[in-house]
């Protein structure tokens, strides 16, 4: 037996990514996984796609491989009736059968409430995997409240940067408004101390949690990420300005910083929008690659009845009828009628060609005026839609050389800037003796060092090179071609 034949393609949901050096770092600790032949992670996507042999590992352990190196696979709730439940035994046969699939983390099944709710890994586990399963028990499931789309997670998600950043808007405009009155010669207009405390501490703990949490996941992982700059400088100045608070009392007004950590946590939230906006649109390709694909398809069973079913159900060797202007929702070969069959949306080609028995069809095109029986050959996964959309998402998360040399310097950046901030704050304090003035020296280097400009270009470029050349029709397969490109054009 080829010890190659094990091998299979998996893509997981990931949370926790803050950069494309999270990415980056994830992308190499799932390679040096056993059984792990190949790895990339899609920062814009936040998808990982994993080419790994079955026979030496398994989606749960790279579920916790990917724990390991600091992130987590996001998890969804698929919600099912269930039909055939008569006692407590019927429970216990349900919920074996559905965790056995891969990917599957819990099973909840009631007799009551003739219902199961699966918690599984996203997107491992396929409704129509866990329908056969049960089937396969003598119990019949039909979904109930389908996974969120791709488009729709990341529309909750730029709605909910948009709150944060207007919250922190909110919370720091009276801050910021005030040093910009000193500037203008009304040195006498300052906030109270406790206002300024009102109004920084939410900004700082509740707003700025997420910051906290991803630096502390970062050096439990030994290493430091954009968000350890950012905890540091802000905090710093947060603390620092307490600590005037309380030992200058009423003279402290005027005297304090928070006004610099809240500006930090609201610019630093600005580029977190902005990136949510830009995720939206830099997949937009991908989206639209796999609108192709129909919702629903009909097929034919074995007692020539024709039933109409979930497209992500179809198993090989199903036979699919496709009526005209019906979208073809599998690769598969004619095996009865003959039709225009319009592919310019998959392949770029204008006018339809003529499809009779025995040619072989792609998913995503259109039979413009025939009647056609098809025999699946790939569904799901493999189907030629969903293998481009793939190749997309592994180009939008490979790196040119270029790249290897910025993440080079990224990875070295933030040490070197504590590093820098400690040296100015000892500076000060033995050659100057003055705490206040040392303190402010390594909280300014702090607050204006980030590595995100750095580390983010070159990714952020190639991300939105792929996703528009997509949109011309042109998939780009090797990123090395944005580097040579230039030589070819006259």
């Amino acid at each position: 037996m080829s010890p190659k034949k094990g091998l299979r393609w998996q893509e997981f949901d990931i949370e926790g990514m803050q950069c494309t050096a999270c990415a980056v770092r994830l992308a190499r600790g799932l390679q040096g996984g056993a059984g792990v032949e190949e790895a990339h992670v899609n920062f814009s996507t936040e998808r990982a796609s994993v080419r790994f042999d079955r026979d030496q590992t398994s989606v749960a352990e790279l579920g916790r491989l990917v724990a390991r190196n600091g992130f987590e696979v996001r998890t969804e709730e698929l919600r099912f009736s269930v039909a055939g439940l008569v006692s407590n035994a019927c429970e216990e046969r349900v919920r074996t059968a559905l965790l056995g699939a891969d990917g599957v983390i819990g099973a909840d099944v009631s007799i009551a409430l003739d219902r199961a709710i699966v918690t599984a890994m996203s997107p491992v586990v396929s409704s129509r995997e866990l329908v056969e399963r049960a089937n396969r028990a003598g119990y019949q499931l039909t979904e109930t409240s389908g996974r969120l789309s791709d488009e729709v997670r990341m529309q909750s998600k730029w709605a909910a940067e948009r709150r944060r950043l207007t919250t922190a808007v909110v919370l720091t405009v009276p801050l910021i408004g005030q040093m910009i009155l000193q500037f203008l010669g009304y040195e006498t207009l300052h906030l109270m101390p406790a206002a300024e405390v009102a109004l920084a501490t939410p900004l700082q703990v509740v707003l700025g949690a997420r910051f906290y949490k991803s630096a502390w996941s970062a050096l439990r992982m030994r290493y430091a990420n954009m968000d350890v700059l950012v905890v540091l400088g802000t905090t710093s100045a947060y603390l620092y300005s307490w600590y005037l608070m309380l030992s200058l009392g009423e003279q402290a007004e005027g005297e304090l910083y928070f006004e610099a950590s809240a500006v930090i946590l609201m610019l630093v939230m600005v580029g977190k929008h902005l990136e949510s906006k830009a995720k939206r649109g830099t997949t937009a390709a991908i989206r639209h690659l796999l609108e192709l694909r129909p919702d629903t398809a009909t097929i034919r069973r074995a007692d020539s009845s024709l039933v109409e079913v979930d497209a992500w159900t179809i198993n090989v060797g199903d036979t699919v009828v496709c009526r005209p202007g019906d979208r073809i929702p599998v690769d598969g070969v004619i095996t009865l009628g003959s039709a225009n069959v319009d592919e310019s949306l998959v392949t770029g080609e204008p006018l339809p060609r003529l499809a009779t028995q025995g040619d072989r069809v792609i998913g995503g095109s259109i039979n413009v005026d025939g009647l056609l029986e098809i025999s699946a050959e790939a569904v799901g996964e493999e189907t030629t839609i969903q293998r481009i959309a793939r190749l997309v998402e592994v180009a939008q998360s490979g790196r040119i050389a270029v790249q290897r040399v910025v993440d080079a310097v990224s990875g070295v950046f933030v040490p070197a800037v504590i590093l820098i901030a400690a040296a100015t704050f000892l500076a000060w304090l033995l050659f100057a003796g003055d705490l206040q003035q040392a303190t402010i020296g390594a909280v300014s280097v702090l607050v204006i060092a980030c590595p995100c400009a750095l580390g983010l270009a070159t990714p952020t470029a190639t991300i939105v090179g792929t996703g528009a050349a997509a949109r011309a029709g042109i998939l780009i397969r090797d990123l090395e071609a944005f580097e040579t490109a230039h030589r070819r054009v006259p």
